[in-house]
This record gives C-alpha cells, structure tokens and sequence, in this order.
C-alpha cells in the first residue's frame, strides 16, 4: 500500500479512485490517508464494491482506521494544520454501504453510514464547496476557540 500512496500524493489528475475489495485495513487505511495529505484533485475515494453481506468487499475498515480519514480531511491539532488539511476528497465510500447514491440524514452521507464519525461527514459536506479557501475558513471555525469560545458557541447566542 505504500507504493499507492506514493502515487496518490504525487498524482495529481486522478479524481476518482476504486480500491473496493482490495483487503483493505487500519494499516493501508493509514497510508491512503498519508498519502492523500498533499492530494488537491482527488474528490472521490471508493472502498467498496458491494454489500459485505452478499460477499461484494473485503475490505476492513475499523474506527481505529476511520480515524485517519477524519483527521485527514481536518486536522484540529493547530489551526495551521487545519488550514492544510485536505478539502477537496468529497466522497468516501466504505465497506457497509449499501447506497452510493448521496444520502444526508445526520449519518448517512454519499453511502457514508458510521455515527461514530459526524466528523468525517461533516467534512465531507464542507469539501463540497469549490472555494477551498472558504472550506479553510469553516472548519477553523468549525473546531478552533476565538477567544476561549467556539464558533457553534457564538451562534447559538445569536437570536433566530
């Protein structure tokens, strides 16, 4: 997995990539995520080829691995880092999707159907915007204190 996420990072026409039923884990969830950090053109990552049920992928994904897609589409550990993080990768399919059709229900987006990661959708929605620098901005103030207070803070303190 470590030679394809050197083509990843260095690619730069690829836009959509299917790697569904490829035995994908943690550890090469981990390198597509590395090596997708400094992708700008990527906007769709496929990892599943069908239903897990009906023997249509083999991949498997756990949170542990869900992790690095999330930070890699928002690092919050420095407003830098999330100002750098990637916002062009739109679209994450997985192995227990069953749609890839988009779907938006709070936990269920592009076939995306994990609660354990809001963060990941979220992002996802945010990456849709063509203006990237504006995507910077929102999950700054999205996931960063002004002031000792967050953004989410601040509106709610606005009347309707």
């Amino acid at each position: 997995c470590g030679a394809l996420s050197e083509l990843l990072r260095n690619h730069m026409t690829l836009r959509e990539v299917n790697l569904g039923s490829n035995g994908i884990g943690d550890k090469e969830a981990e390198a597509l995520a590395e090596g997708l950090s400094d992708n700008t053109v990527l906007t769709k990552l496929i990892l599943s080829n069908g239903h897990p049920q009906q023997g249509g992928d083999r991949n498997s994904i756990t949170n542990k691995g869900w992790r690095f897609f999330v930070r890699l589409l928002c690092d919050k550990s420095s407003v830098r880092n999330t100002c750098h993080s990637n916002h062009t990768l739109n679209s994450v399919t997985h192995p227990h999707s069953i749609l890839y059709a988009r779907m938006f229900d709070g936990f269920r987006y592009n076939g995306f159907a994990n609660p354990l990661h809001p963060e990941l959708v979220s992002s996802l929605k945010m990456n849709e915007n063509d203006d990237k620098r504006s995507v910077a901005r929102q999950k700054v103030l999205k996931h960063h204190e002004i002031d000792g207070v967050t953004f989410d803070d601040l509106l709610s303190s606005v009347p309707a």
